[in-house]
This record gives structure tokens, C-alpha cells and sequence, in this order.
């Protein structure tokens, strides 16, 4: 028995299949996936070809013959142009697809999932922001919100309020107070700068509409960079060959820090936040 369906979703995977057709995988607004075949969407006069590439935001109408998805029709929304049209900035929205895939897999369909990824969209396509911060920010939050939130109030030992002097244990995903013994008896620590854990705290509270309203001064851009990746490739179980293959861009362009130049960015914005920047008077992310 045929059976149509009408969502709209943002294909996160486009494969060529065949001459002319074209494999999807489609998160729903819902938070859900789904396989879909779009036949002839590559043919150069088909009315699929635009809304059914990696990338898109659309409106889909699906029909199901035998348990298979195939696309009946489908209108273009918003194609991020900005994002598509720069290596680092697509490199780093092909790296939020990846984990929110895995993620979506892996939970119960939650609408929050695909919202925080287009905000992260529409982000990234921002010149006065740095879209390696925007990108670990995004998939941080995307991964506490699937069921994996770090504790980042009370030491993850004793339970201790946690101030200004603290640590970040990968291995319990939460902070850990400044006594010994509670870093002793949690392996793998490493110290946390004030102006991070403000960062983290902010990421994890801040509503998706101002998540990315904050910057980071060189020094701590870096910490960031770093504990994020490891925090969502310790959680989803896999290393993302699309940050190595960043770090290659980068190495080959000379530039291998995680923010841009800093002439590039305003900071003027009254709603950013400013975690860890330099009594210095640093301008940077």
C-alpha cells in the first residue's frame, strides 16, 4: 500500500546513484532520518535538482512503496550560499552533518537536534564570526543535548560547588574542584581557565538564539577547540576525519590557529559574551 508523507528536512548526505539519481538522508524538522531516493534529480531540466542537494533546507513530499522513501516533490527553503561557497566553512558544516546523524541515530527523535544545527547554519554564514569556534560550540551543545550534558557546577568527586579553579575530567564529563584528591581519583584532568568554563557554562545556558554570542581570546580558542573535539569523539565513540582533514587545509594555508584574524570580527555587539579575553586589550575571538 502506497503511503505519502510531507516534512521538512535538511538533507544531510547526497550520493549520485546510477545516471542520473540520487540517494538522501533527510533530518526532519522532528529530528528524525530518513532515507529517501530522488530519481532524475541530477538531470539537468528536473524540478528536484536544486532542493535535493547536500545542504538544503526543503520541503519534501515523499511517497512509500514497500517501505522505500522516494521524493514526489520538493521546494528549496534556504540553500546557506554563504556556507557552500568557502572551503573551511563547508568543511566544518559537513563536520555538524556527521554528528548530527550519528546523534540522531542514536536517540529518540528530538526537535531540538535540527534546530541547534541550523542555527549553527546560519552562523557559520557570518564573516564577523569564526566558524571554527561557531562549529564546536554547535556540536558541544548538540552532543550535551543528546544525552550526554557535562557537569560543569559541582565537582564531579566530592560535589563541591565549583568556582574559579577547576578541571575537566573526560572520563566523568564534568569539572572537578581544586583539591588533590579529587584529581587523583579521576584520571585523564586537565586544568581549566576561568574564561573556559565560563565558555562552556555559557554554551551549555545560553538559548539557541544567543549561543554563538560570545568570543574567546586566542589562548583560550585553542582549550576550546580542543575539549570539544575530544568531548564529542569520546561520546560518539569515532574520530571525524573532517576536522583532519580541516587541519590539512590549514597547515597547507599556512594557518593553523582555531580563529581568523581578528580585524575581521565586530566587537562592539552588545549581546556577545566575552570569555577569557586578555586584560591585554586583545581584540580577538
Amino acid at each position: 500500500m502506497d503511503t505519502q508523507l510531507s516534512v521538512r528536512g535538511l538533507v544531510l548526505k547526497c550520493l549520485s546513484v546510477g545516471e542520473a539519481d540520487r540517494s538522501l538522508v533527510i533530518l526532519t524538522s522532528e529530528g528524525q532520518l530518513l532515507d529517501a531516493w530522488a530519481r532524475g534529480a541530477r538531470r539537468s531540466r528536473s524540478r528536484l535538482i536544486s532542493s535535493t542537494q547536500w545542504l538544503s533546507l526543503s520541503d519534501f513530499h515523499l511517497y512509500a512503496v514497500n517501505g522505500r522513501l522516494s521524493v514526489d516533490q520538493a521546494e528549496r527553503i534556504e540553500a546557506f550560499q554563504a556556507v557552500t561557497t568557502d572551503v573551511e566553512r563547508l568543511t566544518l558544516a559537513a563536520y555538524l552533518g556527521d554528528v548530527a546523524m550519528d546523534l540522531a541515530r542514536a536517540e529518540i527523535p528530538d526537535p531540538v537536534l535540527p534546530r541547534l544545527l541550523l542555527h549553527a547554519l546560519v552562523a557559520l554564514g557570518r564573516l564577523d564570526r569564526d566558524p571554527v569556534i561557531i562549529a564546536h560550540a554547535a556540536a558541544f551543545r548538540m552532543t550535551a543535548c543528546s544525552g550526554f550534558c557535562p557537569s560543569l557546577d559541582r565537582c564531579g568527586v566530592c560535589g563541591d560547588i565549583v568556582d574559579s579553579q577547576a578541571w575537566f575530567s573526560h572520563g566523568r564529563a564534568a569539572v572537578l574542584c581544586g583539591k588533590a584528591s579529587c584529581r587523583r581519583d579521576a584520571a585523564a584532568s586537565e586544568p581549566l581557565h576561568p574564561g573556559l568554563l565560563q565558555c562552556l557554562r555559557h554554551i551549555l545556558g545560553a538559548t539557541e538564539e544567543s549561543l554563538f554570542s560570545f568570543r574567546l581570546s586566542e589562548p583560550v580558542a585553542r582549550d576550546f577547540v580542543a575539549l570539544a573535539t575530544r568531548f564529542v569523539e569520546e561520546r560518539m565513540e569515532h574520530r571525524y576525519e573532517r576536522l583532519s582533514l580541516l587541519e590539512s587545509f590549514q597547515s597547507f594555508g599556512g594557518g593553523a590557529s582555531p580563529r581568523k584574524d581578528a580585524s575581521a570580527s565586530r566587537t562592539s555587539e552588545p549581546d556577545d559574551r566575552d570569555c577569557g579575553r586578555q586584560s591585554s586589550g586583545n581584540s580577538d575571538r
